[in-house]
């Protein structure tokens, strides 16, 4: 099997063209996006406790994830200690892409398609762990893996049986989006864990399991399974994951499996890593297709079994019997007698009725045509009539008349569409009505024996009254009574056509969901009677309308998609209103995009804001599935301005922004308003607890698509930004020594522009002078520097020295530089002493001043004490009124 390969680590030479983190060789043509996706995936934190020095005793990362950016990827990453700048913490990953990129097919066999599985390939010694020089990797030909089932099954062979059945039933609902699995072991413990565990899961389900035998943080490592080092501290991931330490814990503290599940597993893993291979060849002829959890293959494991000849429990022939019923469809007639039969010869005297009656309508498939439909014809009959009079759906089997069939499918769309239904009836089209011994009255004369005569139609008290004020008339039956006929067809394989099931959604669920009576109880005595003034509803006496409704709404989607339909027709607020109540809850779990609208407005008018991001991810995905769906009602575009202000509300910051950017997916529709909504976070000055923000968000967006849409303002930022953060940054590193002479540069960049710009770096410079201990330096950059600068540096200081634990660093240092040759005698070495240090050093504390004694020179420390006992004479005459004596600072 070919695989294009990738390293990555911190090396100097690369595929970045630069030193650092980055993809030191690659096989050629593997798509961008999987590279990006597979840098994300495979960082690598060595374990807390461990020493930087032991990168030889770190854990090794097997991680296999079934889709990134589109393709399966399998990847091993190691601890390689510091990188080329001597930093600790570096790590190799060796990742392995199908060649092609391809998902499915040839060019991702051996990763999907019958080729090792991921965990097989645990101390293969094609794996590399040092970058090279050639930044061009040959496809590499992996034929199998080292950890194949013979290893496999020699290693778990003294597991305790229940400790692998728990966990293969935690693997297995992890895929579905159950608790992941964290196993408390080391590396090469779990690499065998996940290998045991997929050999026994059924094969396609296998590769779908995503793994990595180790990771620092459960909760930033997105796989199905993941290993963590023993001793770890677990509290913080239980109440998220399923966590085991297989060397230590119990199998009782693992979940209990469900019923079905834990047969599944317990056939598994008695067959072992090995067997199962039989178990699951000789199961594929007998499954749907549609099988993914285990629990979906019980009764398949168990009816293969059957047909082999092997022994089974009651349980195994029960969940054989009630899976028969769904499973004759795609069973070989000769198969579905062999199990009838085999059922039977285990105690038919202990079956009730009903399971004679379903074996009995199994059996139809093989039996005698004109008995089968003499069945059918009276089944119809009462069945109908029997569910359209108020009972509930009886068994019933498939039936093969043409004749019945067609008149069947005639009248439950006719009781669905509450038109006339008497010469649709199977008893006036098809002679269906007979006693159950075919020889009864007339053919279509049902009760009594009066030709034509049929139950009435049962309705929900108030169905009638909300479809009319949804516009719609009578309508059709009742929702209780349509969820039976439904019930009924599809037993009977009589679905009807998705036109009479959306019809229905339109016209009789819609205006009920719409009623604004709907979800609350009904007044005593009263169904759907309005409330009492100043109440939400009168006293409960039953819900309102029948359950059926959610039930139709779950099972049936053409009903919840003309429903949908019909519903997003209503004015705006009112829609709103219906979104948030009882009723767009019954649409929260859709998938259909003619829902898209409905499931937008209720998250939005519920949700608590604690996730924003999480709140606009879901927005923009529901917004793309009713545009492909071409849904009535959505926005023009997946993501605008509005969106964003209903998310984050209005005054939104660039900490805001920033999330929001990084939600901006490739694919998604934008509206041109976006870019001005972040360019409003990018104009204005950030407060200083909100500066970090503001320059990733600058940062970012000019390396951004989004960047050519922002409006003039924006473009400025970004720009202007760009040629001003290297003179900063170059400020910074100059340090004391040479940052004097880019000052210069620094300022004349800053000459008009824009003033977030301006703000920010100006607070930058602040923060660089305050910094400086040199008095010389310090006078000469405060006496040549902008009056803006300068104003802002007095702020921070005085900032600085009137907290109540004054920094007598920068007190000093200012002290020196006022009194330097630079500043002596200067407006501006006198608003030191006057605006910043003396009304601070007044007030201080005896403690305070020595701070500051001990870090001026010893010839100085003299002047200071004079210098102190003037300003606190001075202001001690301005408390008493005495006025102020004149002198200098230094005599």
């Amino acid at each position: 099997m070919g695989f294009a390969q990738l390293y990555y680590t911190s090396c100097e030479h690369g595929l970045s063209g630069y030193a650092g983190y980055q993809f030191n060789a690659a096989t050629p043509g593997v798509d961008p996006r999987v590279l990006r996706e597979v840098e994300r995936f495979t960082v690598y934190e060595p374990p807390r406790r461990s020493s930087p020095a032991g990168v030889a005793a770190h854990p090794v990362n097997l991680c296999y994830a079934p889709d990134l950016g589109g393709v399966p990827v399998v990847s091993r990453v190691v601890s390689s200690g510091d990188d080329p700048s001597g930093r600790p913490g570096n790590y190799f990953a060796h990742s392995l892409v199908p060649a092609g990129g391809a998902a499915d097919g040839d060019g991702a066999g051996g990763v999907r398609d019958g080729g090792p599985l991921p965990a097989e390939l645990w101390g293969a010694r094609f794996w590399a762990d040092a970058p090279v020089r050639d930044a061009g990797l040959p496809v590499l030909e992996v034929r199998r893996g080292p950890l194949d089932r013979r290893r496999t099954e020699a290693w778990a062979r003294g597991l305790p049986p229940e400790a692998v059945v728990r966990l293969l039933v935690c693997a297995d609902g992890a895929v579905d989006g159950a608790r992941p699995l964290v196993l408390v072991a080391d590396s090469a413990s779990v690499a065998h864990w996940v290998a045991a565990l997929t050999h026994l899961m059924p094969p396609e389900r296998a590769r779908l399991l995503s793994f990595a035998t180790y990771g620092a943080d459960p909760d930033g490592t997105p796989v199905h399974v993941i290993g963590v080092p023993p001793g770890s501290d677990t509290s913080p991931w239980e109440d998220r994951f399923t966590v085991h330490a297989p060397g230590s814990d119990s199998p009782g503290r693992l979940p209990e499996p469900d019923e079905r599940s834990r047969a599944a597993a317990a056939r598994l893993v008695g067959a072992g890593s090995r067997g199962a291979v039989d178990l699951w060849r000789g199961a594929a002829p007998y499954a749907s297709g549609r099988e993914r959890r285990l629990a979906d293959w019980r009764p398949v494991l168990a009816a293969a079994a059957a047909l082999a000849g092997d022994p089974l429990g009651p349980e195994d022939l029960r969940a054989v019997r009630e899976w028969l019923s769904e499973a004759v469809e795609w069973l070989a007639p000769g198969d579905t007698g062999s199990l009838v039969a085999r059922v039977l010869d285990s105690g038919a005297g202990e079956l009730d009725d009903g399971a004679l009656a379903g074996l009995q309508r199994l059996a139809h498939r093989v039996g005698a045509d004109e008995v089968t439909e003499r069945i059918e014809r009276v089944l119809v009959h009462r069945s109908l009539d029997g569910i359209a009079g108020g009972g509930a759906a009886p068994r019933v089997a498939p039936m093969r008349s043409d004749a019945v069939r067609a008149a069947a499918r005639e009248r439950i769309s006719a009781l669905l569409a509450g038109g006339p239904s008497e010469e649709s009836s199977p008893g006036r089209s098809a002679r269906v009505g007979t006693e159950p011994d075919g020889t009864g009255p007339e053919a279509g004369a049902p009760g009594g024996g009066r030709p034509g005569a049929e139950a009435a139609p049962a309705r929900a008290p108030g169905v009638n009254a909300a479809a009319r004020r949804g516009g719609v008339g009578d309508g059709g039956v009742a929702p209780d009574r349509a969820l039976e006929l439904l019930r009924w067809a599809r037993a009977g394989g009589l679905a009807p056509s998705a036109v009479s099931l959306e019809r229905y959604g339109r016209e009789v669920v819609a205006p009920l969901l719409a009623d604004p009576c709907f979800g609350r109880p009904s007044a005593p005595g009263v169904a759907g009677a309005a409330p009492a003034p100043g109440r939400r509803g009168g006293a409960p006496r039953a819900a309102w309308p029948d359950p059926a409704v959610a039930v139709l709404l779950s099972h049936h989607h053409e009903v919840r998609r003309g429903a949908a339909e019909r519903l997003a027709a209503l004015p705006p607020d009112r829609l709103a209103d219906v979104a948030v109540g009882p009723a767009g809850a019954l649409f929260a779990g859709d998938r259909d995009g003619a829902s898209a609208r409905l499931r937008e407005l209720r998250r939005l008018g519920t949700d608590d804001r604690s996730d924003p991001v999480g709140l606009l991810a879901y927005v923009v995905s529901v917004r793309r599935e009713g545009r492909a769906s071409n849904a009535p009602g959505l926005a023009e575009h997946d993501l605008d301005d509005a969106l964003l202000t209903e998310v984050w509300g209005p005054g939104h910051g660039p900490h805001s922004a920033l999330l929001a950017l990084r939600a901006m997916r490739p694919g998604v529709l934008v509206s041109p308003g976006v870019g001005g909504w972040v360019a409003e976070a990018m104009v204005a000055a950030p407060a200083p607890d909100g500066e970090r923000a503001w320059r990733d968000l600058v940062d970012e967006v000019s390396r951004h698509w989004l960047r050519d849409r922002l409006p003039v303002a924006g473009q400025r930022v970004a720009v202007e930004w760009s040629e001003v953060r290297p003179l900063l940054a170059g400020l910074h590193r100059a340090g004391e020594e040479h940052g004097p002479e880019r000052l210069a540069s620094v300022y004349r960049a800053l000459v008009e522009v824009h003033p977030a710009v301006d703000a920010v770096a100006r607070r930058t410079v602040v923060d660089v002078l305050s910094g400086w201990r040199s008095p010389g330096t310090l006078a000469a950059a405060l006496r040549g520097c902008p009056e803006d600068v300068f104003g802002a540096f007095c702020g921070v200081v005085a900032a600085r020295l009137a907290d109540d634990r004054p920094d007598t660093a920068t007190a000093a240092a200012v002290y020196l530089a006022a009194g330097h040759e630079d500043l002596a005698g200067h407006e501006r070495g006198g608003r030191l002493d006057s605006a910043v240090l003396s009304p601070a050093v007044a007030a201080w504390r005896r403690r305070h001043l020595a701070g500051v004694r001990r870090q001026l020179p010893r010839e100085g420390a003299a002047a200071f004490d004079e210098w102190v006992r003037r300003r606190r004479g001075e202001r001690e005459r301005r408390r008493f009124g005495l006025g102020r004596r004149a002198g200098g600072r230094h005599t």
